[in-house]
């Protein structure tokens, strides 16, 4: 089967989709099958050639129905003003049903056939009074969508702690977990609020040159390791990657540096019983 990728919003989630015999290119502006509706999604990447399983003799993935044309585009920028109007009618609803939740975003298929609303809240809500209200104010199906503070960020975007756009709104298309460990296999000082972005989480970028700390450490004795040195026996107490290096606290209280290559674990023995 020929087979595109393609997202639906930029770094969003890649979706294949059946290319059928049309020619795209990375960057197209595609028209696609959705969840009972039709949406514009933008192509990365070129067609591939690749099996897919099938069930029942019916294609398991969605049809690419063409290229976006001019009036599909113009339809599109159509929507985005919907989508304005949608959001602060959104914002009306929920503060009449009094609901705990905070609107992020309105997205409407390309035919109008559904409204999605993506929402944060910190915990579940009844909104099927809300959907309700919606589906006759705005005349479409409507899907409320509950997301995370991560996911908020990806959507609306904004100015990183290091000064630039926020990765998962600029190229990410998924989400690492990234935990406190990575801050100490980094000799990174445990502060989560100094190294969290403006999610709250710790930021994604920890997670980009993890996997070269965890190769290099794997030479390394661990910190706390009784280790034997030139200058006699230590202790580990701080490792220097990059530089090949470890700082080891000698049994008089000296603390001194070496290289990787120039210290060796003192191996346990275990006494003998008479």
């Amino acid at each position: 089967m020929r087979v595109v990728k393609a997202r639906f919003r930029i770094a969003g989630k890649l979706h294949l989709f059946n290319a059928g015999d049309l020619d795209i290119h990375w960057r197209d502006k595609i028209v696609v099958e959705a969840d009972r509706g039709i949406r514009l999604a933008t192509a990365v990447g070129e067609v591939e050639e690749m099996e897919v399983e099938t069930t029942e003799g019916e294609e398991e993935l969605p049809r690419v129905l063409r290229i976006a044309g001019e009036e599909d585009l113009k339809k599109a920028k159509q929507m985005e003003e919907e989508e304005k109007s949608a959001y602060q009618i959104g914002l009306k609803k929920i503060a009449n049903h009094k609901l705990n939740m905070k609107l992020v975003d309105v997205e409407f298929y390309l035919d109008r056939s559904k409204a999605i609303f993506y929402f944060v809240s910190e915990t579940r809500v009844d909104f099927r009074a809300l959907v309700r209200d919606l589906a006759r104010t705005l005349r479409t199906r409507i899907e409320m969508r509950q997301i995370g503070v991560r996911d908020e960020v990806k959507i609306m975007g904004g100015v990183a702690p290091c000064g630039l756009q926020t990765c998962c709104s600029l190229f990410l298309d998924r989400f690492e977990s990234i935990s406190v460990k990575m801050l100490r296999d980094q000799n990174i000082m445990l502060n989560p609020v100094k190294y969290s972005g403006i999610c709250g989480r710790l930021m994604c970028c920890l997670s980009y040159e993890q996997p070269v700390y965890v190769e290099l450490k794997e030479s390394f004795p661990p910190l706390g390791t009784e280790v034997e040195t030139p200058e006699g026996r230590g202790e580990v107490v701080f490792q220097d990657v990059f530089k090949g290096m470890v700082t080891v606290k000698l049994d008089e209280g000296r603390e001194l540096k070496f290289s990787v290559s120039d210290v060796s674990v003192v191996e346990e023995q275990e006494e003998s019983c008479e």
